[in-house]
């Protein structure tokens, strides 16, 4: 907890976790989308459906 301190925050208050995180950046799931691969686990569902919905990242689609 002393980096917790370092960083202002009250460690009586603070507790530090780990958590597991993909190396995944937003390209990554650009590019997956454009090769119709799945990122189903990866990217949080309802922006899943707002890409499916709006057909983002598909070949041919428009970067207005």
């Amino acid at each position: 907890l002393d980096e917790a301190a370092a960083l202002g925050f009250d460690p009586s208050r603070t507790r530090l976790v780990e958590v597991a995180s993909p190396r995944l950046s937003a390209s990554d799931v650009r590019q997956r989308v454009a090769d119709g691969e799945s990122v189903d686990g990866l990217v949080p569902q309802p922006a899943i459906e707002i890409i499916r919905r709006l057909g983002m990242y598909s070949p041919g689609a428009s970067r207005a």
